[in-house]
């Protein structure tokens, strides 16, 4: 899969000092925490999006509690510097080209509404055990949304971000139907 345009992207994880690929991805595998702990994770995150979504809490409230706000790597997690490197990740992991372009993909349409919206994001992959023992995980990006603005306006975008994807994945799906 060719990913035109490339470097419209504002990645927020480009930079030029950080360790390889391959030392990334061994110390995320290595720090990777049981599924479970993953899940509860995604549903307070799920919950606090369609809070802030659906107006029962404000912008302020939402950004004190997003867990990704930090711009920290969680444990299990690896950032990826850009697209490129994200299908490479994924095609390298699954040994599946067809599978790496369909998560590559998925992503790109979310990113590219973060960026039409005028936004930045870091593109991620979380690690995680799952309920057999085996090493798993999934994809996203997480957009850096604004400390002020218009409150309507922020959650229309971020709404907008999250719907963009023509499938949307059971995480898309979680913060817009959570309730």
């Amino acid at each position: 899969m060719e990913i035109p345009n490339a470097n419209k992207y504002n990645i927020v994880g480009e930079k030029e000092s950080q360790p390889t690929l391959a030392e990334r991805t061994f110390l995320a595998k290595k720090e990777a925490r049981p599924v479970v702990e993953a899940e509860i994770e995604d549903e307070k995150s799920a919950a606090l999006i369609n809070d802030f979504i659906n107006g029962r809490i404000g912008l302020q409230e939402f950004n004190a509690n997003d867990l990704t706000k930090s711009g920290k790597i969680r444990p299990g997690e690896i950032e990826l510097v850009n697209l490129e490197e994200m299908q490479t990740f994924l095609r390298d992991l699954f040994h599946d080209d067809a599978i790496a372009n369909e998560l590559t993909e998925h992503e790109k349409e979310h990113l590219d509404k973060i960026v039409e919206m005028g936004w930045s994001a870091r593109l991620l992959f979380r690690f995680f055990i799952d309920d057999e023992g085996s090493l798993s995980g999934r994809p996203g990006v997480s957009p850096n949304i604004p400390e002020v603005g218009n409150e309507d306006d922020i959650r229309n975008k971020l709404r907008s971000i999250i719907e963009a994807a023509q499938e949307p994945s059971d995480t898309d799906e979680l913060s817009i139907n959570n309730s």
